[in-house]
């Protein structure tokens, strides 16, 4: 079943996400769809049929290098929105900047305007929370910008565990670790040195949940720090492809199918 058109308001931060989030989905779906099409129409043989090419074999057989490729991208691609939101954020508002940072004298010289001071600021504020934890994250923009990234622990906790399934395939060839283990509570069923097991509906529903969590921070923070916006229209649909628009008949984007 088709969600209906929705026109959103999003930041430049949030509409490459979007663009980002659609290339990705529509990934799956079209690869899934090509290899069933290949096997059921190639001389009109079924799959599994004697002499069938059995796409959807082939496919099943590396489905989880797909699914990790997916969550990989899907989180780095949220990650990504989530510096770069901060950016804006610090570029359009200064005062939350304000701390007891120092800069050298040699970090002051470099820059020839005070917009260029902000902005070092900023660029080096972004990168210092870039390495910090969603945990992490989560408390220190809640506790000093008074804006919770997530507004339930439940989010804040699924979006923990996607991080760490993203670094433990990113780091550990997809092989559960010891840290894996201690990070991510709940994972009482997995075991040690045995390997992750992505399936396409849970990988599916993690997409879905990051993208709706970029509409939903991106929506908070254009509000509450007044950023500039543009009006785009967002298609997700439950069994096809996922669609970014502008409204009425506008210019289609990356990642439209027509």
């Amino acid at each position: 079943m088709a969600r209906a058109y929705e026109p959103r308001l999003v930041t430049s931060a949030g509409t490459a996400a979007l663009l980002t989030s659609v290339e990705v989905q529509n990934f799956v779906y079209f690869t899934s769809q090509t290899a069933y099409g290949y096997a059921t129409k190639v001389e009109g043989k079924m799959p599994h049929s004697s002499g069938s090419p059995d796409a959807i074999g082939v496919l099943r057989a590396f489905d989880q290098t797909l699914f990790e490729m997916v969550l990989g991208r899907s989180v780095d691609n949220f990650l990504t929105y989530v510096a770069q939101l901060l950016a804006l954020v610090f570029k359009e508002n200064p005062d939350v900047l304000k701390s007891q940072e120092k800069l050298s004298y040699q970090e002051v010289l470099e820059c020839t305007t005070m917009e260029e001071v902000i902005a070092h600021l900023a660029e080096r504020r972004v990168h210092d929370l870039s390495y910090k934890g969603m945990c992490e994250l989560q408390s220190y923009v809640e506790r000093r910008m008074g804006f919770p990234l997530f507004e339930s622990n439940d989010e804040l906790k699924r979006a923990i565990h996607l991080i760490e399934h993203r670094n433990v395939i990113a780091h550990n060839r997809g092989v559960v670790s010891r840290v894996f283990l201690a990070r991510v509570k709940g994972a009482d069923a997995l075991v040690e040195g045995t390997p992750l097991r992505l399936t396409f509906d849970e990988t599916e529903s993690d997409m879905r949940f990051l993208l709706e969590a970029v509409l939903s921070i991106d929506g908070r923070a254009s509000s509450k720090w007044n950023l500039a916006t543009q009006t785009v229209g967002v298609f997700l649909e439950s069994r096809g492809p996922w669609r970014v628009q502008e409204p009425y008949g506008g210019r289609p984007e990356r990642g439209e199918t027509v």
